[in-house]
């Protein structure tokens, strides 16, 4: 758990640690593991399909990058 933890941060860094499904799927984040990071508040929902990594600064504008992540998918 702890390495795929890891592996999402690392998509996160410099997008603001925000991360969508795909990508985290991508690295190995079932949405069982997704749900259980939710559950025990290490990412949180920014829009459905992005998720936001605690611990790092916030962007002013999350929804806003988030949407942009996804229009890039």
């Amino acid at each position: 758990m702890l390495e795929i933890i890891g592996s999402i941060g690392d998509v996160g860094e410099g997008q603001a640690g925000l991360v969508t499904e795909r990508q985290a799927a991508a690295v190995g984040g079932t949405a069982a593991i997704l749900q259980e990071l939710l559950d025990s508040r290490v990412i949180e929902p920014v829009l459905p399909g992005v998720v936001r990594l605690h611990g790092g600064a916030r962007p002013t504008f999350p929804r806003l990058y988030a949407q942009r992540l996804l229009l890039d998918e």
